[in-house]
């Protein structure tokens, strides 16, 4: 089944859960899965991808049956004719969620919302390349952001400016494209107008991309840090 025109989509401000892969069920049975979901996991051969697929697609049901109606197995991912990620209810066909997810390492994490909506986590590993990553993601503005930042402070700054645009590419739709990434700069701003909001912290960043994240409610990260609000600026092609 696909997202269509005739979807209601619920109200509510955005709500993110944050889990550990370790909590949440694996007891083999994928009952609850949709069809497509179910050939997905098939082609997926590592243990590990497989565990954090099967925990971000069930987190996400829990999520949407917390905050609307029914239980987890009510709910099914499917897509808007744009491709979005979509949660519709199995109960009435129609009342319809915007969803996103996101995993890095033993976490995942996903964002529910009225409108399109993009999430992105990202822990810290010593394999990413991050120096080389910079030059093609980021905008002239945020390269020479990281540039005056003393050494000890510029890993943890080029991972909040990744999640930021990997958030807006999953809202877009489009996903993390060098070329456009590099033509957005990100600027920390008032709740009021931000489009963005980001929570960093002993090597864990998370951001979401919303018309409405400033409203953003956030679930599973205890002692999160306060959130920080950005605004976008694109430049022209």
């Amino acid at each position: 089944m696909r997202g269509n025109d005739i979807t209601t989509t619920l109200s509510f401000a955005p709500r993110i859960a944050l889990a550990p892969l370790s909590a949440l069920p694996n007891d083999g049975r994928h009952d609850w899965l949709g069809a497509a979901e179910r050939n997905r996991l098939q082609r997926i051969s590592s243990v590990h991808r497989r565990q954090q697929f099967l925990a971000g697609h069930w987190l996400t049901r829990e999520l949407a049956a917390r905050h609307s109606s029914g239980a987890p197995q009510s709910w099914e991912i499917t897509s808007t004719p744009e491709g979005a990620p979509l949660l519709v209810s199995r109960v009435d066909g129609t009342s319809s969620i915007r969803m996103s997810l996101s995993h890095s390492g033993d976490w995942v994490v996903c964002a529910i919302a009225a409108a399109a909506v993009g999430v992105d986590l990202e822990t810290s590993r010593q394999s990413r390349r991050w120096r080389e990553l910079a030059e093609q993601v980021l905008s002239p503005v945020e390269c020479r952001r990281l540039q005056a930042l003393p050494k000890h402070a510029l890993e943890a700054a080029f991972h909040l400016h990744w999640t930021i645009k990997e958030a807006c590419g999953k809202r877009d739709g489009q996903g993390l494209r060098a070329d456009f990434a590099r033509r957005q700069t990100a600027w920390e701003c008032a709740p009021e107008v931000a489009q963005v909001v980001t929570w960093q912290s002993a090597g864990r960043c998370l951001a979401l991309s919303c018309d409405t994240a400033s409203s953003a409610q956030l679930e599973g990260w205890n002692d999160a840090p306060a959130a920080r609000h950005w605004r976008i600026d694109s430049l022209a092609v």
